[in-house]
Parts: structure tokens; sequence; C-alpha cells
């Protein structure tokens, strides 16, 4: 039995990191056929209200296609990057072997120098065998506008090589609860980023 605060960081990785269970759900083509197309860019918003069948779609696109995916449930204290990239860095430790490198952690020496720390966080994500190429953000509408991380997530995925040796390049999936997605914050992404609603 694990003791309480161990028991708690436990169950919130657990609900941060598992995509949900998708049972008794249609395939759409028509929509997973715009999603092909949308994962040619290095990001993908699917947008749409509350309760429309963002989450499902894409979690019964990934099982459809076969495709493995990091999967990530942002909240609110996500809008600080320090923390989003703690969280984000020990799923992805619990992918890999006990003896593998530790994922990078965001210290104070850090903080002037976000950009190329989040960019080395991906290239490290990118290079670990075990490590799926395809990060699922869902949730993203629970951080704030304002905060850094958008421009971050921006920055790191637009500095990813087209490909790596043998591999395909990272591709970053944002859901968020809106009618309209908001590329704004991708700022160099726009263009790239491909959307569906």
């Amino acid at each position: 039995m694990l003791p309480g605060d161990l028991l708690g960081n436990y169950n919130d990785y657990i609900s941060r990191s598992n995509p949900p269970k998708v049972q008794g759900i249609v395939p759409r083509t028509r929509v997973f056929a715009q999603l092909d197309r949308c994962l040619e860019a290095p990001v993908a918003w699917v947008s749409g209200p509350a309760g429309s069948g963002k989450t499902a779609l894409v979690a019964s696109y990934l099982e459809d296609q076969q495709l493995p995916c990091v999967w990530y449930k942002m909240d609110g204290s996500d809008a600080d990057t320090a923390t989003f990239l703690s969280r984000l860095g020990r799923v992805l430790q619990n992918l890999l072997p006990p003896d593998a490198s530790p994922f990078p952690v965001l210290s104070s020496e850090y903080l002037h120098g976000l950009d190329v720390f989040a960019s080395r966080f991906f290239e490290q994500m990118l290079t670990a065998e075990q490590v799926p190429r395809l990060l699922v953000i869902d949730n993203y509408h629970e951080v704030p506008l304002e905060a850094d991380i958008h421009l971050v997530l921006a920055k790191s995925f637009a500095r990813l090589p087209a490909e790596l040796p043998e591999k395909p390049c990272g591709k970053l999936i944002l859901l968020r609860n809106d009618l309209y997605a908001n590329l704004c914050s991708f700022g160099s992404q726009r263009r790239r980023a491909q959307t569906i609603q």
C-alpha cells in the first residue's frame, strides 16, 4: 500500500497520462481522413464546444490507426511551464527502462533560457527509443491564454527537424473547448498548424 502523498501522486499521474477508453464508437472515416491530413503538419488543433466528442474522436482515431502516443491531460496549474514540463517528464520517464537517463528538470538557472530548455526537452523525447513520437495534450483550454506555455510549445515544435534518422518527427495534437481554434498563440506556427473544428 502506498502512503497518502505517493498515492496522490500516482493517482494524479494515472489520471493525466491515460487516454480514455473507447468502446462502441463508430469510426468516423471522413474526420479520420481530415486528421491524417492535419498530422502532415507538426501541430494539429482539434477544437469544438465542450462535450462535442473531441477526446473520443482523437482516442478512437489513434486506436483505429494503431498509433502509439503520449497522452497528457492538462489543468490550470500547467500554465506554469516548469510544472508542465516536470509532470510531462514524469509521464515520459515512466515509459523508459529504469536505467535510462532522466528527463531534465527545469530549475531556476534555466528560467532565462526557457525556450532552449523546452526545445532540448522535446528533442530528448523524440530520441528516446521507447517514447512515441506523438504527443496529445487534452484539455488545452484549461490553461489561460496569457500563459507562457503556449509560446514555449510553439517555439519548441517549430524548432524540431522535419524528420529524424529512420523515424518520423514529433507531432502535437491539442484538444481545446471552443468554437474556433485560437492560433494566435502559436505565432510562427500559424501557417503550419492544421485545424479540425
